[in-house]
């Protein structure tokens, strides 16, 4: 198996269906399976899945054990907690940690696989570049985000599942916001790489719904947990680039324009 690709979804299915929707035209000539956490929706997520076939589906409240973040609804995981449940079931060579609220170009995944196929051990995964929409300035063009320190981060792409359980995983004490700088940083701590991928794009439609809106509300201790880790790598003031922007001309065999 090529790619697995995890997704947790909580009553989003109409972001869902338009998901999955491009996710089919971007994964072409590539073998992958879809795993699904499921938060015991009571839209029609079921069958939304039903629809695209996807099979492989996980109701959170019964397959994983009792969550209970201090502060947090009780029974509730974090996000770390779902996406590395889901990541142990596959055996993929790469996964992803997808979102029911992104859109794929087309081929985004056989560009991906073109590029990451046959790679030495030392790569631990590719980035996509991605837009929001609606946004401001600095994200309504396809970029990928610096954490802080200016290490690319990964918030879409895909990984090297072997290079993911060698650092950890996930960071499961984080609720929601963070664990992927945590985990991006713990890559490059490995000494491993992670390559921008300029041909494999995404489209983040933020949409304030009631999941958005009560996970920023969880957001400020997530974030002071990451700063405490890892602004001791960051000099002072150094905060700045805040993204990589994808440039005319760009493609995995000219990955940067003169």
């Amino acid at each position: 198996m090529d790619i697995g690709i995890v997704l947790g979804t909580k009553d989003r299915a109409e972001h869902l269906d338009r998901m999955l929707e491009s996710l089919f035209k971007a994964i072409r000539d590539v073998s992958y399976e879809i795993i699904v956490i499921d938060g015991d929706s009571r839209d029609n997520t079921l069958e939304v899945l039903k629809k695209h076939n996807i099979n492989k589906i996980f109701k959170e409240s019964e397959c994983m054990n009792p969550g209970n973040h201090e502060g947090i609804y009780p029974g509730c995981h974090s996000w770390g907690e779902i996406y590395n449940f889901g990541f142990k079931q596959t055996d993929a060579e790469w996964i992803m940690f997808g979102s029911d609220d992104i859109v794929f170009n087309e081929d985004c995944f056989t560009n991906a696989m073109k590029a990451l196929r046959g790679q030495s051990d030392l790569i631990a995964g590719g980035m996509f570049y991605y837009r929001t929409f609606p946004s401001d300035p600095l994200f309504d063009v396809y970029g990928i985000d610096y954490t802080y320190g200016h290490i690319l981060m990964l918030n879409y792409g895909l990984l090297r599942r072997t290079t993911f359980w060698e650092v950890g995983g996930l960071d499961e004490t984080y609720v929601f916001y963070c664990a992927d700088g945590d985990l991006s940083f713990k890559l490059r701590e490995a000494g491993k790489v992670l390559f921008p991928l300029p041909e494999c794009l995404v489209t983040h439609y933020k949409g304030m719904d009631w999941s958005s809106t009560f996970h920023m509300s969880q957001s400020n201790n997530d974030i002071a947990k990451y700063k405490d880790r890892w602004m001791k790598y960051v000099e002072k003031g150094g905060l700045e680039p805040r993204r990589l922007w994808l440039e005319e001309g760009m493609s995995h065999e000219n990955p940067k324009r003169d």
